[in-house]
């Protein structure tokens, strides 16, 4: 039976809420293998075995010969010698061996089997979308043992004719890039390689001169778990329409149709999977639409003007303006799911026995709720695609999500460093339910993430669409999350960073004196200055330091704990045996560098030109060790030295950017 309109609801209908990091993932979005091998049994009967090489064809004219090992074969256009070939961990090479693979007809998609390769099963999934014009491979990664497995992914490109001309497309506001426009001198190539806000980046090297282009991704893919790369390939006729195509392509494009299995597990781009797993949602056209238990489906006019719902938090009323779709959920004693226009799910019992419909006829007819299935609104005009969360949002164990006020009073909870008053400002989200977490997570705004026990047996709450007038207290047992910021930050390539072996990330700066035993005396190092700090020897406390200008110590700490002073605020405690490892890309230089750095910055304001240049002439030459120093003191400056800070900067990242073999710059006297 064709549906006028379907919105899967683990698809678009939620797509804004994750894209804007509302079900952030703590590390990876990662899914149990076993999982994703079980998904998508309803598409099995569209799916048969096709002898390989085969053939796709897109509506801009290119042919995609698909070869044995998922790359793209040559054809007349002359576009790929080998476009795609896969590489994983010390460029073990996926090469399956198989006459034939499996194709979905209704994804128009080719299923290659599993290879072990690095330690991992892979295998690859690979689609044309003819009617937009690319090609999508899926590089689907298991990890079958109890360990995690860091590796590298490794897709090369072997062009028809050589690089002429390329244009990166990065990511708004970083200096990641997501994808690259390649000009042949025949043909445009868009390669995108992640999305905005993936957790893995892609490094795309393309060889000028000559006809080879590489795209690597690090990924880490934890125990038992499943993680997925996705990438694209456009062939235009020039390299602007090349261009347009990748400003233009949308995640959701990007990752429509893919099974909910697999979407859950792509790491390149924000997780399109929901916590509501495959259920759909009905919408009409033209016309509001209810779909029988027996799969009759009657289209007309929805006659409530109201829908109340009794749930386990009291009474829900809500106006069907607000109403986008309704589901039936259990099969002996079903209750009924609302989802609203802003995205909430509200579980319960309707109280109306029946939902009355008037038919185009013009007839109103009455259908008991106890033999929908499910029915949904006509769509509106403008009517966005995507939901928009402006509010915090409570998500139950049952599947309710409620948008609620934020909580104003600060909220306790109880680390291995101590009990905290957290300020929910500086919370991004509770994680109360998640796989293997035994306990309690908080991810607070900067990025970190803690182990945590909250400590209440209710959260105290006022929901937005209910029309509470007074908080209602919802217990800890009924609720899998609460969502406190549209989006938590992943820490940036400048944030400092610390990770322990429990797999609490901390972002922040390390504080206080850190005393190192080391084989001859006690040595006192300022936090501020240490540039790298990582596990080292047989001892739960022995360490290797290196200081901000590369100085290495090795050593045991004194003491129990290190002071850490989070970026969002809190100062934690840190047991000093669960430490792995820290990295401050900025650390600070000590006082009396310090002191010195002042005053050459003092001198670049000099109305002196001879002496300001001197003094920028000086701080270049310190290098890029004081970068950290420079950045302390650049925001109390006026803006002309800003703007020479600026161009000294620059020159330090030009130079860590240089090969390794380059001789360091000389150390001046007093450093």
């Amino acid at each position: 039976m064709q549906l006028s309109h379907r919105t899967v609801l683990c698809g678009r209908a939620l797509r804004s809420f994750i894209g804007a990091g509302m079900l952030l993932a703590t590390a990876l979005a990662v899914i149990p293998a076993r999982i994703l091998n079980a998904a998508e049994p309803a598409s099995t009967e569209n799916t048969r075995q096709v002898p390989v090489p085969y053939s796709f064809h897109d509506s801009f004219g290119m042919r995609w010969n698909v070869q044995a090992d998922g790359c793209i074969g040559p054809d007349a256009t002359d576009v790929f010698d080998a476009g795609g070939r896969l590489f994983v961990g010390q460029n073990e090479q996926y090469a399956p061996n198989a006459q034939t693979v499996s194709y979905d007809e209704a994804r128009n998609e080719l299923i290659f089997p599993a290879v072990p390769l690095a330690g991992l099963n892979v295998s690859r999934r690979i689609s044309v979308d003819a009617k937009l014009g690319f090609c999508r491979w899926v590089e689907i990664l298991e990890n079958t043992s109890g360990a995690p497995i860091k590796t590298q992914v490794h897709v090369n490109f072997a062009l028809g004719r050589a690089v002429q001309t390329t244009q990166g497309v990065p990511e708004d506001n970083s200096q990641k890039t997501l994808g690259m426009a390649i000009f042949d001198g025949n043909h445009g190539l868009a390669m995108l390689g992640g999305g905005r806000g993936g957790a893995v980046a892609p490094n795309i090297v393309p060889q000028q001169g000559n006809d080879q282009v590489d795209l690597t991704w690090d990924v880490e893919v934890p125990a038992h778990k499943t993680a997925a790369i996705v990438h694209l390939q456009a062939v235009r006729p020039n390299a602007n329409d090349a261009q347009t195509f990748l400003e233009k392509i949308t995640d959701r494009q990007a990752l429509h149709d893919l099974p909910n299995a697999v979407a859950k597990a792509v790491v390149n781009f924000i997780s399109h999977a929901s916590a509501f797993g495959d259920l759909e949602l009905l919408r009409g056209d033209l016309q509001d639409i209810i779909e029988l238990r027996g799969g009759d489906q009657y289209k007309g006019t929805i006659q409530e003007k109201t829908l109340s719902l009794q749930t386990s938090y009291g009474l829900v009323t809500l106006p069907v303006e607000k109403v986008l779709s309704m589901a039936s959920i259990g099969e002996f004693h079903p209750t009924q799911l609302l989802i609203t226009r802003d995205g909430e799910a509200f579980g319960g019992a309707l109280q109306s026995p029946v939902i009355h419909i008037q038919l185009s006829s013009g007839q109103v007819t009455s259908i008991p709720v106890a033999s929908i299935r499910r029915f949904g609104f006509r769509k509106q005009v403008n009517e966005p695609e995507e939901f928009k969360y402006e509010h915090p949002m409570l998500l139950l164990r049952n599947g309710d999500r409620i948008a609620v006020e934020m909580p104003t009073a600060a909220i306790a909870v109880a680390t291995r460093y101590g009990n905290l008053q957290l300020q929910p400002q500086s919370i991004g989200a509770l994680v109360f339910q998640a796989e293997d977490q035994p306990v309690h997570q908080v991810l607070l705004t900067d990025g970190s993430r803690i182990a945590a026990l909250v400590g209440t047996d209710a959260l105290e709450l006022r929901p937005l669409s209910t029309g509470a007038s007074a908080a209602v207290s919802f217990p800890i047992a009924g609720v899998s999350r609460l969502q406190l910021t549209q989006k938590i930050d992943e820490p940036g390539e400048l944030t400092p960073v610390l990770l322990l072996s429990t797999g609490d990330r901390l972002a922040g700066v390390l504080g206080g004196k850190l005393m190192l035993e080391t084989a001859f005396d006690t040595i006192a190092v300022d936090g501020a200055e240490v540039r790298a700090l990582h596990h080292a020897g047989t001892a739960p406390t022995e360490v290797q330091i290196t200081l901000w200008d590369d100085t290495t110590l090795s050593g045991r700490l004194k003491g129990d704990v290190i002071d850490m002073a989070l970026k969002s605020g809190p100062l934690l405690h840190v047991p000093a045996a669960l430490i792995d490892e820290y990295s401050q890309p900025l650390p600070l230089p000590p006082p009396s560098v310090l002191e010195k750095l002042r005053g050459l910055v003092s001198d670049l304001a000099s109305d002196d030109w001879k002496r300001a240049d001197r003094a920028s002439s000086e701080l270049a030459t310190l290098g890029p060790r004081i970068t950290g120093g420079l950045r302390a003191l650049r925001p109390q400056q006026a803006k002309p030295v800003q703007e020479r800070i600026d161009a000294i900067l620059a020159k330090f990242e030009h130079k860590s950017d240089a090969p390794t073999t380059a001789p360091a710059p000389p150390t001046p006297p007093g450093f």
